[in-house]
């Protein structure tokens, strides 16, 4: 026979025959861990943002500096006419006694290459002696120029004509012949025009002049006091202002 089964308990089981569990606390945080994630975030971020700027640089076109040289004898823009006034110092020999000074005013026009003028020049009176005779010789005139003066170059050249009356004072002159009379003289010059802005021109000249009819002078000898040379010359300096 089997033996029997031993006696079951009866009630409420028993707890502590239960396996035991355990529970380990939580771990605290990584703090090193995080801080090293955040730089090398930080890091990365940096180095893309360079990166982009750099690439966005290397596509800007990079502009040349040009530099343009203009040369004040030659005008900017050459147009068909010009227009200027100009004022000058005179000096001469041949004309009145010793070497002569006076002034002018000149108007100037330009027709492509074609030159125009009028101009009125006045003398400084100028003396002369013989003997015990004296004379002071004073000149007014005016003149017609017409040349050639290029677009692109600051020169000028010319043929004229000018026409005035020259008078004299003095003492011991004849009183069978008058003071004063008719000068005319032909010629032709050259001359150069320094511009100094747009509008404003250095003008220098030069002038070789014919004298056709002149006045002379007389003692009441009859003698000679001046007459003036059959050939003369004269240079000018001044300012021209105008449309170029």
């Amino acid at each position: 026979r089997r033996a029997p089964h031993a006696a079951e308990p009866i009630g409420p089981p028993d707890r502590s025959c239960r396996p035991a569990v355990t529970t380990d606390p939580p771990s605290p945080p990584n703090h090193r861990h995080h801080r090293t994630t955040v730089t090398t975030v930080t890091t990365v971020t940096t180095v893309t943002a360079v990166s982009v700027a750099a690439a966005a640089a290397a596509y800007v076109p990079r502009v040349e500096p040009v530099l343009v040289h203009r040369q004040l004898d030659v005008a900017a823009s050459a147009h068909t006419w010009s227009l200027g006034v100009r004022l000058s110092g005179v000096s001469g020999i041949g004309i009145v006694p010793e070497v002569g000074l006076g002034a002018e005013v000149a108007i100037s026009a330009r027709h492509n290459s074609m030159l125009g003028e009028l101009a009125a020049t006045k003398w400084l009176a100028s003396g002369a002696d013989r003997s015990t005779s004296h004379v002071d010789v004073g000149l007014g005139v005016t003149a017609a120029r017409v040349g050639w003066r290029p677009e692109e170059l600051p020169l000028r050249a010319w043929v004229g004509a000018e026409v005035g009356s020259m008078d004299g004072t003095g003492t011991n002159l004849s009183t069978t012949q008058p003071n004063s009379g008719r000068w005319f003289a032909a010629g032709a010059g050259f001359g150069v025009g320094w511009p100094m802005t747009p509008w404003l021109r250095l003008v220098g000249t030069t002038e070789a002049l014919i004298a056709i009819e002149r006045v002379r002078f007389t003692q009441s000898s009859g003698a000679v006091i001046y007459a003036p040379s059959p050939v003369s010359a004269r240079a000018t300096l001044g300012i021209e202002v105008g449309w170029e």
